[in-house]
């Protein structure tokens, strides 16, 4: 059963992704900041601005923080010698790190997998995707898989692509391996359990988005939308589900048999599995941070708009991009909430038409008339 054990607010603005180990606890997301924090003293070391947007991704290697930059930037802090070094390639977003012995991967929304020489911090190799590489993970030393907005799953192996594998339907968004098994998760909650072969040995499908798999253990947890967080067996067999207080739980990781999970409200929340029988009610330790959707600036709203999807948050107006949530934004003036919503373009320019269920057409029409005019 999940059991929450803490949650820690380190902004206002979507948390992307965590690394933990022994030492260490390295947050990144939206607001353009790394927070690194440091476990065995339970205090924060520093916060560190790339300034190239916001950090989407994040991983450590051997006293190096390495993050993944809005604008494409590779960015490597020592934080033995403050030394900072940037490694330029992609052309934009970098959404996921994986890095095993000296070698970087690194998947963008430019299309591209990149593999980087960590020891000598230079490229050694391109691989070109038909759309955003949103994941990748290393199977061995010299085999690793890739998760592409195209819908397929591709092993390679030196460098070289060895299979593709077309099981989804949607977007892949999540992969984790488990003793040469792959675990793929797409936007729309489709969960595939299979071999590196392409062999089909179990799937899941889920009633919101998801955005995340990882392993803890021999089990496996996803995450995704509003709030969701399942823990699984191996099988796929649902062992608990719990929902934490925001919107989007962007990534899930695991380290030591605790779970962490990077929330659109800024929060981490960290989880331990508790396997008693005993009914788990995580609510209490949610109050605290419940009390924050009651502020008007944290309300959040969704709405769809010629098929498009849109959030607010506060004032800031987001879009689903691609299974990303990107900001647009900020919303002025009316706060009330509408049942549709239009962009509507004159001479030029974009406003946006909104009404309810039960309004008057006609009253609608005028009043546009007037606020543009």
């Amino acid at each position: 059963m999940l059991e929450v054990k803490n949650v820690i607010n380190f902004s206002k603005n979507d948390l992307k992704d965590v690394y933990v180990d022994d030492n260490l606890l390295i947050t990144v997301g939206r607001d353009e900041k790394v927070y690194i924090s440091d476990l065995k003293n339970n205090n924060s070391i520093t916060h560190l601005s790339p300034n190239s947007g916001a950090v989407n991704s994040v991983t450590y290697k051997e006293g190096n923080v390495i993050c993944g930059c809005q604008n494409g930037y590779i960015t490597i802090y020592n934080l033995e010698t403050n030394l900072r070094s940037n490694l330029y390639g992609h052309s934009s977003n970098v959404c996921t790190l994986e890095v095993r012995n000296n070698t970087l991967l690194s998947g963008s929304w430019d299309h591209t997998l990149k593999v980087w020489d960590l020891q000598e911090l230079k490229m050694v190799d391109t691989i070109e995707h038909p759309g955003t590489v949103w994941c990748v993970k290393f199977i061995d030393d010299e085999t690793f898989v890739t998760g592409c907005a195209d819908k397929v799953i591709r092993i390679f192996h030196k460098n070289n692509l060895v299979s593709s594998h077309n099981l989804h339907n949607f977007c892949i968004r999540g992969i984790t391996v488990i003793d040469q098994l792959i675990y793929s998760i797409d936007n729309e909650g489709t969960l595939l359990k299979m071999t590196v072969e392409g062999k089909l040995l179990a799937h899941l499908s889920f009633k919101d988005f998801m955005f995340s798999v990882c392993k803890i253990g021999e089990e496996l947890v996803c995450c995704g939308e509003n709030g969701k967080i399942y823990l699984l067996d191996s099988n796929l067999r649902v062992l608990d589900e719990t929902t934490a207080p925001c919107v989007s739980c962007w990534k899930s990781y695991s380290f030591d048999e605790s779970l962490y999970i990077c929330g659109s409200d800024g929060s981490l929340y960290a989880f331990g599995i508790n396997n008693s029988d005993t009914t788990i009610n995580n609510s209490d330790f949610y109050k605290k941070e419940e009390k924050k959707q009651d502020d008007q600036s944290n309300v959040t709203r969704e709405f769809v708009s010629d098929n498009e999807r849109f959030k607010v948050i506060g004032n800031d107006v987001y879009q689903l991009i691609d299974g990303d949530w990107q900001l647009l934004g900020e919303k002025h003036g009316e706060t009330e909430h509408f049942d549709y919503s239009f962009k509507v373009e004159l001479e030029n320019k974009y406003y946006t038409l909104s009404f309810n269920k039960d309004s008057n057409i006609y009253q609608v029409a005028d009043d546009f008339s007037l606020k543009i005019n």
